[in-house]
C-alpha cells in the first residue's frame, strides 16, 4: 500500500470494511473514494428520500433551509448536511439522491446538481423559466446518465427536454406538453410520465444520432385506472404514479380514505393493437386510446398470494 496509496488498498479487506459500515452516508463515502474502491463495493440498492425544509415559494420551487437525509433503518436516524451552496437556495427537483438547484425562482441563470453528503457539483445549461429537473442515473455512478426539465408551456402546460453529458443546450424531447408533471420512471432506455390529468407520456431515448427521444402519448388513462377497482363500489384513484423498483416498472395507484387499501401496485404491459377484455385471474388489458392498450397484472399475483389476502407496501 505505502507505493500506491489508496489505490492499492487490500480488495478483500475494502469487502470486509464495506459489510461493516451502517450508515447510507458511509456507504456512499467509500464508493467515491477511487476507481478501484468502486471495484469492490457497491451502491445502496435504492436511494433514500431527501426530505428538505423550505418556504412556499411564488413559483412552487422552494427556497431551502436546512435539509437532511432521513435513513429508515429502524432508528430513523437524521443525517444534516448543512446549508446550500451560495447563490442556490432554490431546488427544483430531489433525483437519485441529487438536488437540482437554481439562483432564482422566476428567471434563474444558474442550474445545479448537487450531490450534498460528498459536496459533489455538476453544472448544467439554466434554462427560464425552469419548473423541475428530473436525472435518470447517479452522476458519480453512471456516465449513461441524462437529465429531463420540465419547463411552463403556455398557462397550465409543461414541456419536456433533455440534456445528456457534454451537450451544449437542451433538447426538446416533447413539445406537444402536457399538464403538471409529478414524477418520471426510467426504465429500459424509456422515459415514462404521468401528468396531473392522467396523461402517460412514453419517451424512447435510444434514438441513436437523433437527440430528439420518440414520443408516444396516452391520453386518458384515467378510465383504465379507474376500472381496477375490484370493489363492490366503485372507488376512484387519487393519485397514479409509475416507479421502477427491483428492475420492474410498475403502476402504483393511491386510493381515497374509503377504499380498503391506500395503495395498490400493478405491473403495465404496453401492446399494440389490441382490443378491450377481460381475461380470467388477475389480468385485465383495457385499451385507453386508438390503437394502445395498457396489460395491467396486479402484483400480488406475481407472488401468488392468495386472493382474500393483502399487503401493502409504501414506495
Amino acid at each position: 500500500m505505502a507505493g500506491g496509496g489508496w489505490s492499492s488498498f487490500p480488495g478483500d479487506l475494502l469487502k470486509e470494511v464495506f459489510a461493516r459500515l451502517s450508515s447510507d452516508a458511509d456507504h456512499l463515502h467509500i464508493h467515491q473514494v477511487c476507481a478501484h474502491w468502486r471495484a469492490f463495493t457497491s451502491l445502496l440498492a435504492a436511494c433514500r428520500p431527501w426530505i428538505l425544509a423550505g418556504r412556499g415559494g411564488r413559483t412552487g420551487l422552494e427556497p431551502i433551509g436546512e435539509y437532511f437525509l432521513r435513513l429508515p433503518r429502524g432508528d430513523a436516524r437524521r443525517l444534516e448536511v448543512g446549508a446550500p451552496p451560495s447563490g442556490l437556495p432554490y431546488c427544483c427537483g430531489t433525483s437519485r439522491g441529487w438536488l437540482a438547484l437554481v439562483d432564482d425562482d422566476l428567471s434563474p441563470t444558474r442550474l445545479v446538481l448537487l450531490e450534498p453528503l460528498s459536496g459533489t457539483e455538476t453544472p448544467l445549461p439554466c434554462l427560464s423559466p425552469l419548473t423541475r429537473i428530473f436525472v435518470s442515473d447517479d452522476p458519480l455512478a453512471s456516465s449513461d446518465w441524462i437529465a429531463i426539465a420540465a419547463q411552463i408551456k403556455g398557462s397550465i402546460g409543461q414541456k419536456t427536454l433533455i440534456w445528456r453529458p457534454g451537450d451544449a443546450t437542451w433538447t426538446v424531447m416533447n413539445e406537444r406538453g402536457t399538464s403538471a408533471i409529478d414524477t418520471i420512471a426510467f426504465h429500459d432506455g424509456k422515459a415514462y410520465y404521468i401528468d396531473i390529468q392522467r396523461n402517460i407520456v412514453i419517451c424512447d431515448l435510444n434514438t441513436g444520432s437523433d437527440p430528439s427521444p420518440k414520443c408516444t402519448p396516452i391520453f386518458y388513462a384515467s378510465f383504465a385506472v379507474n376500472k381496477l377497482c375490484r370493489c363492490h363500489r366503485l372507488h376512484p384513484a387519487c393519485g397514479v404514479h409509475l416507479a421502477v423498483c427491483n428492475g420492474e416498472l410498475l403502476l402504483v395507484v393511491l386510493y381515497w380514505g374509503s377504499h380498503p387499501w391506500p395503495a395498490e401496485v400493478y405491473r403495465p404491459v404496453w401492446t399494440p393493437n389490441c382490443w378491450w377484455r377481460v381475461s380470467p385471474g388477475r389480468t385485465d388489458t383495457i385499451t385507453v386510446r386508438d390503437k394502445h392498450t395498457i396489460q395491467v397484472v396486479n402484483i400480488l399475483s406475481l407472488f401468488n398470494v392468495p386472493i382474500n389476502e393483502h399487503y401493502m407496501g409504501y414506495l
